[in-house]
């Protein structure tokens, strides 16, 4: 597979990542995650299952699409190492997407094996919900970044201190999401102010009065990483920070937006989808040009 091919199959498998990751979001937000019941990675011990509720053919579509996707990964594995083995960031990134999908998978197997799923509110859940939000970033991130490098004939990594910083903080970002995503889906609100009063309330179960953390440290996060690449951008003049603001942006505005609404479905995952392209930008963070 030559350069520009790369480049077109890595694209794909970026969009097809995203694709997978917010449909997997649909089946925890519609609360279909035992539609195959507890067995992996059969739906209902089947290839096809018989079934006809839509709770497990939202499951059994996630299923098909995630082992389509370990085929592909696998795919590009097998290029990686026949065709890029002396290119050191690319085959070390193929290697890294090939392990981050089977940590990916093995989470999904454990989340229905220990019934991690539809209306569970345990810290477990959130804690296995929380690796695997931070584990498909990464995923996502990582084949994004072999798109990028893909592009260039001449190009450096750039470690510089200041992406480190902003990597790390939103992967801490990242940490909370969960904590948001699955109180709103297991404990609406109905009105705003009243129902953060409410949260607040003792004897509320633990996961609802902890759901403001997430649009706290967004808020908190968000305003110092517009100040370390405003920096940046006043320092280099690279457009890839004008770039970073401007999605970064429009994703803090579009998560004020959802919280104000009381996150309707459709902006829930138009959230995530920001998130994860706003890491993309991430990546672009540490790529400069060689000229």
């Amino acid at each position: 597979m030559f350069r520009p091919q790369l480049t077109k199959f890595s694209l794909s498998l970026y969009v097809y990542t995203l694709f997978i990751i917010l449909w997997g979001a649909w089946v925890r937000i519609s609360k279909s995650g035992d539609g195959c019941g507890d067995s992996w990675p059969l739906c209902d011990g089947a290839l096809i299952p018989k079934a006809q509720s839509w709770a497990t053919w939202f499951e059994y579509f996630h299923r098909f699409t995630t082992g389509l996707f370990g085929l592909l990964v696998i795919y590009l594995f097998y290029i990686g190492l026949k065709h890029y083995r002396k290119e050191t960031a690319v085959w070390r990134l193929c290697i890294l997407i090939f392990v981050f999908t089977v940590i990916e998978a093995l989470i999904g197997a454990l989340l229905v094996k220990l019934g991690l799923v539809v209306d569970n509110d345990t810290f477990l859940r959130l804690l296995y919900m929380s690796i695997h939000q931070v584990s498909s970033i990464l995923l996502s991130g990582f084949i994004g970044l072999l798109w990028l490098i893909s592009k260039r004939q001449k190009y450096v990594l750039d470690f510089h201190r200041s992406h480190i910083l902003i990597a790390a903080a939103f992967l801490l970002l990242m940490l909370s999401g969960p904590l948001a995503a699955l109180s709103t889906t297991l404990y609406p609100s109905q009105e705003l102010w009243q129902g953060f009063l409410q949260d607040l309330q003792p004897g509320q179960h633990w996961i609802i009065r902890w759901r403001g953390l997430h649009p706290i440290l967004s808020s908190i996060i968000g305003a110092a990483m517009v100040y370390l690449v405003y920096l940046r951008y006043q320092k280099t003049k690279d457009k890839k920070y004008e770039t970073f603001l401007k999605i970064l942006v429009i994703a803090l505005l579009f998560g004020v937006s959802t919280l104000l609404m009381l996150y309707p479905i459709w902006m829930k995952l138009g959230h995530l989808a920001l998130a994860h392209l706003l890491w993309l930008a991430v990546m672009r963070l540490l790529i400069k040009d060689k000229l």
